[in-house]
This record gives structure tokens, sequence and C-alpha cells, in this order.
């Protein structure tokens, strides 16, 4: 009842009421798609704003290349409200396929998050479902993985229709759950979401709930409609064909109910260097496992990455580029990341005949503090490495969110001993991914009196 208090007069929505200087097509396609979703669960709505808001988005936004509205869209933003206009009004019973096929033909330019809302869209128009198939493939190509997750992310930053990382995933997912079916590996895009998730297990505003919630409502009515009740087996295949059980569990309801085994390697490779573990069940429900193998290798000579790359760099302050019993030298550690993480840890080991200086004490010289600043700093922003512990024989580095890109963490150390001393591999890896990982190669250092 309250919906036509933030209609403008020309039809389109705004955010306020009282005042509304100019309508906003992304909100009125929002306001669209709401109100027919509010339908379809039996609410009433009046039938004339939603007639009004049709026919101003369709003649005054899809039917004009103006782009004097509400806020200032950026070239991503406009695309993504068009896309989302289309939907929304194919939602209410208007079609516009004309319109589509010009998105449709310019799909390589226009954001996910568009293209989400072109899957969703391509659905309901009725539109050739080959190129629907080739829309949604083109997409998938795209996503980006980790070895448990994926997710979706667009390049340029879309504020005025507050798109993320989050909403992005979530209504790509949402989309493809109703036009395809879903797609393989579809539940690592709910675990990426679930992920994500903040404080009181809220996401970061009430825009990412309420997409992250309507796609777990579609992947729960896709997937899960039937109540867990089976038998899970996980076994292990001979080399002649035979099924050796490893272990079983039985899974009734929907209790949040996990089981977690390990098994050392004999048991598993036997001899060989390879195995082949079988995940197989008997009963109603869907079944989610996870299989991780965890190794310490023998020789650490060799540097290794595997979604994160980490690199050492240890130089002496004096400059002489050798390192003296009582000198100091900074050590700065480099992270290289594909995509954005969170909750990440590094571990940078010393050498037996290093310590660790702790540089927060003002009785510590300036000539570090300079010497950190030089190499590298210390981050401490979001999205940069935010904290360290420090131990005898290792400093451990923490960032809850690392963007796309570089990051640096510098730390002093001062040798304390002659010798030749062993420097252990310096390692990062996700906190709750520990697939997703990288290490430098070990290597050995000479500290002379």
């Amino acid at each position: 009842t309250q919906l036509s208090n933030y209609q403008h007069p020309s039809g389109g929505f705004c955010y306020w009421t009282g005042y509304c200087w100019k309508p906003d097509p992304y909100l009125t396609a929002y306001a669209l798609e709401a109100s027919a979703l509010a339908k379809k669960e039996n609410y009433k709505v009046d039938p004339e704003v939603l007639k009004r808001a049709s026919d101003w988005l369709a003649k005054y936004y899809l039917g004009s290349e103006e782009t004097n509205w509400a806020y200032p869209y950026n070239r991503s933003e406009d695309y993504a409200a068009r896309a989302y206009a289309v939907y929304a009004l194919a939602m209410n019973g208007r079609n516009e396929s004309a319109y589509f096929n010009q998105l449709y033909a310019k799909r390589d330019q226009v954001p996910y998050i568009a293209k989400a809302y072109m899957v969703k869209a391509a659905k309901l128009l009725g539109f050739d479902a080959a190129s629907a198939k080739k829309l949604s493939a083109e997409i998938m190509t795209q996503a980006r993985y980790s070895p448990t997750q994926l997710h979706f992310e667009d390049e340029q930053a879309m504020p005025w229709i507050h798109s993320s990382a989050v909403g992005t995933t979530a209504i790509m997912l949402d989309a493809m759950l109703q036009a395809e079916g879903g797609f393989p590996g579809d539940e690592k895009a709910v675990k990426w979401l679930t992920t994500e998730r903040k404080n009181k297990g809220r996401w970061r505003t009430t825009q990412e709930n309420s997409w992250s919630l309507r796609a777990f409502e579609s992947f729960y009515r896709r997937y899960e409609k039937e109540e867990p009740d089976f038998k899970a087996v996980v076994s292990k295949l001979g080399e002649d064909g035979s099924m050796g059980e490893l272990t079983e569990a039985q899974f009734m309801g929907r209790a949040l109910v996990q089981v977690d085994k390990s098994f050392d390697f004999p048991l598993v490779f036997g001899e060989g260097e390879k195995a082949k573990v079988i995940f197989s069940k008997v009963g109603t429900g869907r079944l989610y496992y996870t299989l991780r193998m965890g190794f310490v290798p023998e020789r650490r000579d060799k540097p290794a990455s595997e979604g994160f790359e980490i690199s050492r760099v240890v130089k002496p302050m004096d400059g002489s580029g050798v390192f003296k019993a009582g000198g100091r030298a900074v050590v700065t550690v480099t992270v290289r990341t594909p995509q954005d993480r969170t909750f990440a840890a590094v571990t940078s080991p010393v050498p037996a005949g290093f310590e660790i200086v702790n540089t927060d004490f003002a009785v510590e010289s300036s000539e570090d503090a300079r010497a950190l600043k030089q190499k590298g700093g210390r981050g401490g922003g979001w999205g940069e490495f935010e904290r360290a512990e420090r131990y005898d024989d290792r400093l451990l580095i923490f960032g809850d969110y690392l963007t796309e890109g570089e990051h640096k963490y510098s730390y002093v150390v001062q040798a304390t001993s002659p010798g030749t001393y062993y420097w252990p591999s310096a390692f990062i890896e996700g906190m709750y991914e520990p697939e997703v990982f990288g290490r430098t190669a070990g290597s050995t250092v000479e500290i002379v009196r």
C-alpha cells in the first residue's frame, strides 16, 4: 500500500518519499521485480502503480538513449540497469525482445550482473534456446574458481546499483538455476556465498541478504526438496576392480550434521602413487563431500603456487649484502593473488641464528622504522595484511580480506650467532580454504662475525 509513495509522477521510482527530483531506472526495475514476486506469493499490489512504472521503464529508459537519470551511471551500470529492466518488464508481462536482442549482440561489452539478468530474461521471453545456452556457456568460462568454491566478479565498480561480488554471484546462481537447472559445481557458489557472511550470519547489506537468500531458495527447490534419509559410503577402488569400504555414515532429517574422517596414506594408497576414492549413497537426499590431502614434502627446495604466489627477500640494513652477527636485516614477504581472498594467513619462519625484532618498542631505533617504510611497510588497511603475531621462531601475518593483486609485509630481524642455517619456507594459505596456498623454496643463510 505504500509503494505509490515512492513513485515519481512520471511513473519511475525514487529512494525517498516526499521529494523525488528524478526517477532511478535500476530502482524502478527493482520495484517491478519485487512486486512481481510479491504477487506470486498472493500479496496485493496496485496494478495501476505497476502499469505506470512499466510504461516509464519501457518508454523513457529502454526507448531512449538519454543518460541523465537520478544518478550518474557509468557504462557498466547503464548496461546492468537496462538488462534488469528487460527482465523486470518480462516478469510483469511486457515483452522487450527487440531490446534484448540488442543487448545480446553487445554481450561482450556488458558486465556479469547484466548477463545474469539476460539469462533470466531469455527464459521468460522464449529466446532461442541454442543462443541462450551459448550465453550461459560464455558466462561459465569467466567464473573465478578455487578448488572448493567459485564466484563471479565484475571488473568495474558499480556503486549506483549497489553491485558487489556477493550480489553478482547470487544473481548469477539464481539465474542459472532458473534457466539451466543449475550447472556442474554450483554448490561451490553456495559455499562461497556462505563464507562471505559477516557478523551474526548476515552479509554486508540488505541487498546482499536478499540476493543470497533468493539464490539459496532456488538451490533448495532444485536440489533439496526431498528430506535426507540415506547412507553414505566412502570406498577405495582396488587395481583389480574390487571395492574396499573406508567408512560409512547414516544421515536423516535436515539437521546440520557433518562427519569427518581421516585415513593414513598406506590405507588409501597402499604401495602405489595413485588412488581412486568413490563416494556413494543409498536413499533419498543429496550428499555433499569434500576430500582433502594433507602432506609434508620430503624437501621444500622448490616453490609452490596453488592460488597464492609468495616470495621472500632479506636484505641487511647496512647495505653490505652480508649478514653479520649483531647486525639487522629487513625481511619483506610479497604475496600475489589473482582474485580477492578472505582470511589468509602467512607463516614466515626465521632461521635459528636470527631473532625477530619487536619494532613496536619505543627503544628501537628510528632507523628500523625508516627501513621498514622503504621495504614495503606493514599494510594495515582494509584489503591488506592487518596484523601479525611474533614468536621466537616465526612471524604469523593475517589478512581478513586481501584484494586481487600484490601485498607486502616487512619486518626486522637481528643476526645473533655466526654459522650457516637453514631458512624454512614461508607459507600462505586460506584459513578456511587450506587447498588454496603458496610457499617459497627453503634456503640456507650464513652469518659471519
